[in-house]
């Protein structure tokens, strides 16, 4: 009967110890809980609208009843908007006792929100959604928004469910504004200007540095419509982003080309010989293949005075500033000043290839005595004693005092405009002479000038005339 005792107890032993074990299991059956945010990052000071999800993710038949979630601080009052659940049958709540007013507390600084009734209570796999919205504080950094998991509805003892993974996390960054540039289209710029702070001006109200493509000192090709841009890197990188920026740039030819003479200006040419003109060159910023065109009037079977014009204009359409050379054709005998005391020349009019064509070409006859004969029969041969040759090949005006003025004054006087003494001084009287005449002879000298008002100033066109 002993023995039949001790089976007994020994059996009601283990099936205690199982029933034991099993509630055992029971009680610590882990209850967990996910806890999620969206969005998970804001800008400083921005008015963010949260989804905050609380799903219920334990294996064992615990529902969750309520949920406690801690707003970080800085985050202001919320205003909380809609609360969804994954089971349409569900329905949740703000919180409204113990303190709370629509489901928040600014003294705990907490949000509640839960099951309106026992069926609505969370099962395994099911989920609720609050929306809050609240503005993030104006300090960057990291924002833990802790929930706590209830299974009573009453936010009561010490939270049932674990969250598992991390508590949601709000990052809160820089509000970063991108700085306005300020930037005109530049004037337009003469080939071969090198950019400067002219042209590459930009600014803004951000402290910072600008960059610029092309940079200072770059030297552009001609044409129009070219791209300069910017970029303006702020001091602060963490409130400003880096701002870019671009205009337009017209490289233009205004420079007009540049004509230089050749050899001699003025020429002088005998009569009946061939003249060949020594030419014109040509410079020009931009186009290398400029060519000097010329007209001319030059006639060499005539003495007289004639005129080459030299012009020329660049791939831009520049026109140069137009250069005359003077070309002066005359006789071999030249011309001829006879100023002696009374002397007779005698002559053979047989011979008028040498002293008539010498005469008739530029003889100037300034003592009234002398005397000329046709009655020798002998060729007069070599110089005239007493006869000299005044070219004025230099520019002469008011104030001038020299020898040249000396001839001017007697030419004057041999055209009855100079009636003053001959005082080798470039006064009024001169000055007036010369200004009688340019216009006298406007032809030749005012009209190639496209003047019409003599200027009593001796220049290429008053001397080319006066050494006729």
């Amino acid at each position: 009967m002993k023995k039949y005792f001790l089976v007994g107890f020994f059996v009601v032993l283990i099936l205690v110890g199982l029933l034991i074990s099993n509630d055992a299991k029971a009680v610590v059956s882990v209850r967990e809980a996910i806890a999620s945010i969206s969005p998970t990052s804001a800008y400083t000071g921005e008015s963010v609208t949260y989804t905050y999800t609380v799903t219920n993710s334990s294996s064992s038949t615990a529902k969750i009843g309520s949920v406690e979630i801690k707003l970080p601080v800085g985050f202001g009052v919320p205003i909380l908007n809609n609360i969804n659940t994954s089971s349409s049958t569900e329905t949740w709540v703000l919180s409204s006792t113990d303190g709370y007013i629509n489901g928040f507390s600014s003294t705990t600084q907490k949000i509640r929100i839960r099951a309106s009734n026992e069926n609505s209570k969370l099962d395994e796999g099911e989920s609720v959604q609050v929306q809050i919205t609240s503005v993030s504080p104006l300090i960057i950094g990291s924002n833990e928004w802790t929930s706590s998991v209830y299974y009573p509805m009453t936010f009561s003892g010490t939270p049932l469910f674990l969250i598992t993974s991390v508590q949601p996390i709000v990052n809160i960054i820089s509000f970063k504004t991108t700085p306005t540039i300020t930037w005109n289209n530049p004037a337009d710029i003469e080939y071969g200007t090198a950019l400067s702070n002219i042209q590459l001006n930009a600014t803004t109200t951000v402290d910072g540095t600008f960059s610029y493509l092309p940079d200072i000192g770059t030297m552009l090709s001609l044409g129009s419509g070219q791209v300069l841009s910017t970029t303006f890197t702020p001091t602060d990188l963490i409130n400003y982003n880096i701002a870019t920026s671009s205009v337009l740039i017209n490289v233009v030819d205004t420079t007009s080309p540049v004509i230089t003479i050749l050899g001699e200006n003025p020429i002088r040419t005998l009569r009946g010989k061939t003249y060949t003109d020594a030419g014109a060159t040509t410079t020009d910023a931009i186009d290398s293949g400029v060519v000097a065109t010329s007209t001319s009037n030059v006639n060499t079977s005539i003495n007289g005075t004639y005129y080459i014009t030299y012009g020329a204009t660049d791939v831009s359409g520049n026109s140069a500033l137009e250069k005359t050379r003077t070309v002066i054709v005359y006789s071999s005998g030249g011309r001829r000043r006879i100023e002696n005391p009374p002397v007779e020349i005698t002559i053979n009019p047989a011979v008028e290839d040498s002293i008539l064509e010498s005469t008739t070409t530029g003889l100037i006859v300034e003592n009234p005595n002398l005397i000329i004969t046709e009655t020798s029969t002998t060729p007069i041969s070599g110089e005239v004693l007493g006869v000299s040759i005044f070219v004025f090949n230099k520019n002469l005006g008011f104030g001038d005092r020299n020898s040249d003025v000396v001839e001017l004054q007697k030419r004057l006087t041999d055209e009855g405009l100079f009636t003053a003494s001959t005082t080798g001084y470039f006064g009024t009287t001169t000055k007036n002479a010369v200004i009688k005449y340019q216009e006298k002879y406007a032809s030749e000298i005012l009209i190639p000038l496209g003047l019409t008002k003599g200027t009593g100033f001796v220049g290429i066109y008053t001397r080319g005339r006066l050494n006729q």
